[in-house]
């Protein structure tokens, strides 16, 4: 697997920053597509919420990725995945 050249880690792994008093989660979909860094979008207002997903490491249940790599498929595209995002060299 890919790792981020910024920090390090798995780029399919979701990540956690905090900037100010707003949460930031990277979406593994967008970090392994853009192929090089995490990217971090809002959490949990980019990512949407259920209750399957709650657990005790996820209270409110914060989807894994962005709700654009979600389906519908027709976006099919890659290249509407991470427009949004702040990579990871770009956080700090």
């Amino acid at each position: 697997m890919m790792n981020c050249e910024c920090c390090g880690m798995p780029l399919n792994r979701a990540l956690s920053k905090t900037r100010g008093n707003i949460e930031y989660k990277s979406c593994p979909k967008c970090s392994v597509t853009q192929g090089h860094q995490h990217v971090y979008f809002q959490a949990p207002d980019d990512f949407g919420t259920t209750s399957a997903r709650e657990t005790l490491n996820n209270p409110y249940g914060v989807q894994s990725y962005c709700e654009s790599c979600r389906p519908p498929a027709e976006k099919g595209n890659p290249s509407w995945v991470f427009q949004n995002g702040i990579t990871c060299e770009n956080f700090d």
